[in-house]
């Protein structure tokens, strides 16, 4: 699955010019550029900072540009307010999104850039849509395979191979409302653009929700688990029916968790519906789903997710600390760095106000967001900062230093 190396952000919320990894020094990425290369995004990154400083607005822009391919950008801005909802109050040019990324670790930087305009009709269009492997020079592209521009006409270079052969196709776009790799994407013939429109309508982001608590109706389709969490019983029923190993890993790590756990199985109830249930240790009647605490549902939630058999290739998590406990906590960060040491295994951002978990990870994969004095979101890597690299010399945790001033504006200093 390809490897997400950078991204920037801008005009989006409070994202008015952001940007992270292989982007963060400038917004041209120049392939091989030892500078930036030092600057990629590793499988696990953390974002930290205090509130509204876009955190969750950086996690939410993965699922933005999911919902453009899968509902269409005039859907897609709707589901958040609409165009000037999420449009940075006092800037001026279009939306705009970068990403790069690798198909494999030694392969080319492959960008795509997405510009979303308000005006035709007085609704979103697509602007610019660009999909190319990155040049050595800057401002250059070679092979591009989709290329979009001026709202007219899309202009697709089609690759064959991955040597630079390629065939020159002119297709016209009249609807400017629906992102062209979207139907690139969905042709077998054009393997690298379904690569990258996945990578964004898999994308999964997690916010937790106490209402998978609930029971769930037999009926619903397996391998459903939405943002929140619901669906977490017909994920698991997936998951043991046809991953029985997959299925008792999640139940072994999470019995080694939680004192007192004997057994974790999911039951039938009345009216032909699934639940949940735990048997503890000195009580002969299992708890079930309703029954159980947010800590504990989350948990579970967390490690399908590290079980999943076809795991997403970017999973977004937004303050995975709330209603866990540290022990637990720590474990799980172990787990997922663990995880993503495979290949081809997802990589995770995840969003904290929690210090510790800033000590649990490498200060490179820290990036500190605050808000600047415009009001917009400004961030710094955690291992760029003179303090925080002296601390690094003395085997001082980066957590450590949390409440200090250098989370609180060091950036504007």
């Amino acid at each position: 699955m390809p490897l997400l190396e950078g991204f920037w952000i801008k005009n989006y919320r409070a994202l008015k010019q952001f940007a992270i990894g292989s982007c963060y020094l400038q917004f041209v990425y120049v392939d091989e550029d030892p500078a930036l290369m030092q600057y990629e995004l590793s499988p696990v990154t953390l974002l930290t900072g205090r509130n509204e400083t876009g955190k969750s607005t950086v996690l939410d822009a993965f699922a933005f540009i999911g919902d453009c391919m899968k509902l269409g950008i005039e859907d897609a801005c709707l589901k958040r307010g609409g165009y000037n909802s999420l449009y940075s109050q006092g800037s001026s040019g279009p939306l705009s999104f970068g990403f790069n990324f690798r198909l494999s670790p030694h392969t080319r930087v492959l960008t795509y850039v997405v510009n979303i305009n308000f005006g035709l009709g007085h609704r979103p269009y697509v602007e610019t849509e660009l999909l190319a492997y990155r040049a050595k020079t800057v401002e250059s592209f070679e092979m591009p395979i989709l290329f979009f521009q001026n709202g007219e006409k899309i202009v697709r270079h089609l690759m064959t191979n991955n040597k630079g052969n390629s065939d020159l196709i002119r297709v016209e776009q009249t609807d400017l409302r629906h992102l062209g790799i979207t139907l690139l994407g969905s042709q077998q013939e054009y393997p690298i653009a379904a690569k990258i429109k996945n990578f964004f309508t898999d994308y999964y982001l997690s916010t937790f929700h106490e209402n998978q608590r609930s029971f769930t109706p037999l009926s619903i389709p397996p391998e459903t688990l939405d943002s929140r969490g619901e669906g977490l019983v017909s994920l698991l029923r997936h998951i043991q029916k046809e991953y029985p190993t997959n299925f008792q890993r999640i139940l072994d790590r999470i019995a080694t968790k939680i004192p007192g756990i004997e057994m974790i199985d999911l039951d039938k109830q009345k009216l032909n519906r699934l639940s949940i249930a735990v048997k503890k240790k000195n009580f002969h009647v299992p708890f079930y789903g309703h029954q159980l605490s947010e800590g504990f549902l989350k948990l579970l939630t967390y490690y399908c997710l590290l079980e999943e058999p076809n795991p997403a290739p970017l999973i977004g998590i937004n303050e995975p600390e709330n209603g866990l406990d540290l022990s637990f906590l720590k474990s799980f960060i172990s787990d997922i760095r663990t995880a993503t040491q495979k290949i081809g295994y997802s990589q995770f951002i995840l969003t904290t106000h929690l210090h510790h978990l800033a000590n649990w990870l490498d200060p490179k994969d820290v990036w500190i967001l605050e808000q600047a004095k415009d009001g917009f979101t400004q961030t710094q890597r955690g291992s760029d900062d003179p303090v925080v690299q002296d601390m690094i010399r003395n085997n001082q945790p980066l957590g450590d230093y949390w409440s200090s001033v250098f989370f609180d504006g060091n950036l504007d200093k």
